[in-house]
């Protein structure tokens, strides 16, 4: 089974990297983009020895390790 894990920042958290971003997309020519959001996606296969609920709670508790739970939320998909 594959899970997609998207970690975003929360809308009120300020981040350095999406200033960075924007500005050399601009100093690229993207002038149109109003602004950037920049977060971490990971994909994370496990086998099957588990029932879907407790591989998911295991993804949940290893999301804790890698989110930091006042700037960022995470979201869970599985994929197969």
């Amino acid at each position: 089974m594959k899970i997609k894990v998207k970690i975003t920042q929360k809308p009120q958290t300020v981040n350095s990297q999406d200033k960075v971003v924007l500005d050399c997309l601009r100093q690229m020519g993207f002038d149109n983009i109003k602004s950037v959001r920049v977060g971490k996606y990971l994909e994370i296969e496990m086998d099957d020895s588990l029932s879907v609920e407790e591989r998911l709670e295991q993804i949940r508790e290893a999301c804790k390790t890698e989110v930091n739970p006042i700037m960022e939320d995470f979201t869970l998909e599985i994929v197969s």
